[in-house]
C-alpha cells in the first residue's frame, strides 16, 4: 500500500473556460492533497502533433511522482480523482475512469516502460498501443471506460484521422489469442534525466496482471490476450486485388477478391462537416464479403488500409457502387 499525499493534475484543454469548470471539482480536494497543476493552455495553446506528445510534455514538466490527466471532454467529480488515487495506491500501476480521457499513473511506470509513442499523430491508437504495452509489462491495470462521463459526440479530428492505424499495424499483429509484438519497432523514448531515479517502493507495490480489471475495448487487450515479442523478416511483393463497395441508403456490402492472402481495414466516417466521427470500422480478408447497416442518411467518407498504408479515400453518396482494381506493393512478414 502506497500513501499518496500529493499529485500533479494535468488539464488538457486549451479552452480556459473548460479548465475553470473542471478545476471546481479539483479544488474540493485541496485540504487533503498537495496538488501541482499543469495547464496545456499555458504550455502550448496551439495544436499538438499528437496526444502522446502532450502527455509526455506533462510528464517531463511536472515534479510530482503521481499524475492524473484530464481530457477537455471529460465530466469528472472529485470522487473520480480519489478513485484513481486509491487504485494507484493499492497495487495498480495504471488506473482510469474514462479510458485515455481521465487516467493516472506514476512516473515510475514511465521509467519502466517508456514514454507514450509520439508516432501516433493526431491522436488515435495511442491508447491501444499503451494498453498492449501494459499487458506486456505484466503488472496490474485498472482500465475503466465510463461513457456517461465523456462527450464522445464532440470531436475536432482533422484529415489525418485513422492514419495512425499504419503505425499500430507495424508494431502489432493479433493472431488468435496472442498479440505478436514487432521487436524491431518496439522502442520508446525514455523519461527525462531529471526524473530517472527509480522508486522501488512504488514498483514493488504493484500487483500482477491477474488483477487486471475494468470495462471497454482496452481491457480486452489486458485480459483476453497473451503477448509475444518476435523478430520479423520482411519482403515486398506486388499484389493485384479488387474491392467492391455497394451502398443502398443504410445498407452496405463489401467484397475483397485476391489470389494472395491480404487483409484490408475499412473505416466509414461522417464527413468533415460532422467532424469525421466514426460510423463503422472493421477488416475484411481476401475472397470474402460482408454486409452491414449504418443508420446515417448523408454522404460518408470511406478509408481503406493495407498493411502500413492508407491506400484509398473517397466520399460516397446514399446510393452508389465503387468497383476498384488495385495493383500495389505489399509488405509480407514472416516470424524469424
Amino acid at each position: 500500500m502506497i500513501k499518496i499525499n500529493e499529485f500533479a493534475f494535468c488539464f488538457f484543454s486549451s479552452d480556459v473556460s473548460i479548465v475553470i469548470e473542471q478545476e471546481n471539482e479539483l479544488t474540493k480536494l485541496s485540504d487533503k492533497y498537495l496538488i501541482e497543476r499543469w495547464y496545456r493552455h499555458d504550455r502550448n495553446s496551439g495544436k499538438y502533433v499528437s496526444f502522446s506528445q502532450m502527455v509526455n510534455d506533462a510528464i517531463d514538466d511536472t515534479d510530482s511522482e503521481f499524475m492524473i490527466f484530464c481530457n477537455p471532454k471529460t465530466k469528472f467529480t472529485s470522487n473520480d480523482i480519489e478513485f484513481i488515487l486509491d487504485k494507484l495506491s493499492s497495487g495498480y500501476c495504471f488506473a482510469s475512469v474514462v479510458s485515455f480521457g481521465f487516467f493516472g499513473f506514476s512516473k515510475e511506470l514511465i521509467r519502466r516502460i517508456g514514454m507514450l509513442d509520439e508516432r501516433f499523430i493526431n491522436g488515435e491508437w495511442e491508447d491501444d498501443d499503451f494498453a498492449i504495452r501494459l499487458k506486456h509489462f505484466g503488472k496490474a491495470v485498472w482500465w475503466e471506460y465510463d461513457t456517461t462521463k465523456y462527450d464522445s459526440n464532440w470531436s475536432t479530428s482533422g484529415n489525418l484521422k485513422h492514419i495512425t492505424l499504419s503505425i499500430f499495424n507495424q508494431k502489432y499483429e493479433i493472431v488468435d489469442d496472442t498479440i505478436l509484438i514487432n521487436n524491431n519497432f518496439f522502442s520508446h523514448k525514455k523519461i527525462s534525466k531529471r526524473h530517472r531515479k527509480s522508486n522501488s517502493e512504488i514498483y514493488n507495490s504493484w500487483s500482477s496482471e491477474d488483477k487486471n480489471d475494468g470495462t471497454g475495448k482496452m481491457i480486452n487487450y489486458l485480459t483476453k490476450y497473451k503477448t509475444k515479442l518476435v523478430n520479423y523478416k520482411s519482403f515486398q511483393e506486388v499484389v493485384s486485388f479488387n474491392f467492391n463497395l455497394q451502398r443502398d441508403n443504410n445498407f452496405f456490402r463489401l467484397e475483397l477478391s485476391s489470389d494472395k492472402k491480404i487483409t484490408m481495414f475499412i473505416v466509414f466516417l461522417k464527413t468533415v462537416d460532422d467532424n469525421r466521427q466514426v460510423l463503422w470500422s472493421d477488416s475484411i480478408s481476401n475472397n470474402s464479403w460482408k454486409t452491414f447497416e449504418i443508420y446515417y442518411n448523408n454522404d460518408v467518407e470511406v478509408r481503406l488500409f493495407i498493411d502500413d498504408n492508407q491506400i484509398y479515400t473517397n466520399i460516397i453518396g446514399v446510393k452508389s457502387e465503387n468497383n476498384i482494381d488495385f495493383k500495389l506493393p505489399k509488405i509480407l512478414k514472416e516470424v524469424i
